[in-house]
């Protein structure tokens, strides 16, 4: 078997990514995928820090950690090159229920890869393994049904990289094979679990598989290392709609691992370049919107083993060197306009290996991460290859932004601002008699715009806004008064203890009549 150094760039595998997998959770009747109790799969948090934090897992993992995923029941479960998890003999694969950790019966007498979550606390496992538990039949895949390992339909002949629920219950399975069961299959296959069946997938691609996802439209995503699937050419990306194959932009690398965001773009990490919006590179890690790719400004510095989207176009990537502004190790967070990495990030000890990486991240249900690699550090705690990832209190979402607002003569107009996660209101105005620079509109201030408009303010710490035209414009104001003037523009800047975001401008209409 190769040593865990030499395995690491390739050997991750596909991780259950919470919130963008929920579609097929909900298919497959395991929602609690994202909403159940994990009972002791990491520290409560007694608060919400507003800075993210490494917690340590509490036991030592003897070897790399290369996926993860959460049973319908809630339970955490991981997948590698290890023997052993807190003390215990665990052959691979180790369970987390509220009980502690446990093995699967004697585990699988080789490597996990990839992990997918079935009905019934069930799970699939693939990888490197001539048997799991000394069952016939579940070469390098079997199937753990909450008490045993079963066959699925006696094996694969290659090492299994990634496995995916379908919405119909059946499961697809990738990696580095060319026969499933006693048919030919080219990389992938999908197993159907009450025939006890493979079948091959329209050719299959001429290379490795690394990861799988569900669009939103139901077809399967396949991501790897090959150039075309069937006779489609398609470097590194697919789609299979159930009866063909077709290509998703033009990739040159591998990709690794893939998801959708909320707003239904495919997100892919690996080691690829492409060309994106306006002729910028995208490196390593990119969005697809369905007709173009989109970079995150730089990329990643080096390889993405695995990508998590999360709220409001918000991002997690995991590798080793994965962020070079500022440099992230480990683990990197897009927020939307710049990479930040997370505290310290991943290490070894001084005399330990010099490779470091993580490469499956799983989302609990109180928010925080289970993060898996190769590793001894995380944040500077000495936690090896297994650690959690508090990710810290999210900024305020803005839910809807204040709206323009026409007055006359006297009387007053209001302006809203809608955020979820919202503990402080400052409003704020510009225009003419500012310079058309932001200024904090203070409770009660008494304001005139060119002499001509007067104001009043009302609510300048809550969510509504009230500006009351005091009086009416003198007698020689401007004739362009009496046609309506765009004369003030307004915004909320919502906070909370930890950070804030601000809503956009809303402009103020008046008039003389």
């Amino acid at each position: 078997m190769e040593t865990c150094a030499a395995a690491s760039v390739t050997d991750g595998c596909v991780s259950a990514r919470g919130a963008a997998r929920a579609a097929v959770g909900v298919a497959l009747g395991a929602a609690a995928l994202c909403g159940a109790v994990l009972c002791g799969a990491a520290p409560a948090r007694a608060s919400e820090p507003c800075e993210a934090r490494w917690i340590a897992a509490g036991v030592d993992v003897t070897g790399a950690v290369s996926c993860s995923t959460l049973t319908d029941k809630g339970e955490l479960v991981i997948g590698g090159l290890f023997r052993g998890v807190g003390g215990q003999l665990v052959n691979a694969v180790a369970l987390r229920s509220s009980e502690g950790w446990r093995a699967l019966e004697e585990g699988v007498n080789g490597a996990v890869f990839a992990l997918a979550p079935l009905r019934g606390g069930a799970i699939v496992a693939g990888g490197e393994f001539a048997h799991a538990s000394g069952v016939p039949g579940t070469e390098n895949v079997a199937l753990w049904d909450g008490a045993a390992w079963r066959s699925m339909g006696g094996g694969v002949n290659g090492r299994v990289r990634a496995a995916l629920a379908l919405p119909d219950g059946r499961v697809a399975v990738g990696g580095d094979f060319s026969r499933a069961g006693n048919k030919p299959a080219r990389h992938v296959a999908i197993y159907d679990p009450r025939s006890g069946e493979w079948s091959e997938v329209a050719g299959g691609v001429n290379n490795l598989v690394f990861d799988f996802a569900i669009a939103p439209s139901g077809e399967l995503v396949v991501a790897g290392a090959f150039t075309r699937a069937g006779d489609t050419p398609a470097p590194a990306l697919a789609v299979w709609d159930g009866s063909r194959w077709d290509a998703i932009g033009g990739l040159l690398g591998s990709v690794y691992s893939v998801a959708f965001a909320d707003n239904g773009d495919l997100l892919a990490g690996g080691d690829f370049r492409a060309e994106g919006m306006w002729g910028w590179m995208v490196r390593n890690v990119g969005r697809w919107d369905g007709k173009r790719w989109h970079s995150f400004h730089e990329g990643a510095a080096d390889y993405v083993r695995d990508v998590l989207p999360l709220e409001r176009g918000t991002l997690l990537i995991a590798g080793s060197n994965v962020s070079s502004y500022p440099t992230g190790v480990g683990v990197a967070r897009w927020d939307g306009r710049y990479w930040n990495a997370s505290g310290s990030g991943i290490a070894n000890l001084p005399n330990g290996s010099g490779f470091r990486a993580v490469f499956t991240m799983t989302r609990l249900p109180d928010g925080t991460l289970a993060i898996g690699g190769d590793f001894q550090l995380a944040g500077g705690l000495y936690t090896p290859n297994l650690a959690y990832l508090d990710l810290g209190k999210p900024a305020p979402e803005i839910t809807e932004d204040p709206a323009r607002a026409y007055v006359c003569a006297t009387g007053a107009t209001t302006f809203r601002v809608r955020a979820s996660g919202a503990a402080t209101y400052r409003w704020q105005r510009r225009g003419p008699d500012t310079g058309w620079q932001w200024q904090d509109v203070r409770e009660g201030d008494n304001f005139d715009i060119e002499g001509v408009f007067r104001f009043r303010a009302a609510g300048a710490g809550t969510d509504t806004l009230t500006l009351d035209r005091a009086a009416p414009p003198p007698n020689s104001a401007p004739g362009w008064a009496s046609l309506g003037w765009w004369a003030t523009e307004v915004r909320c800047v919502v906070g909370h203890e930890c950070s804030s975001a601000t809503s956009r401008g809303a402009w103020l209409q008046v008039c003389s009549a």
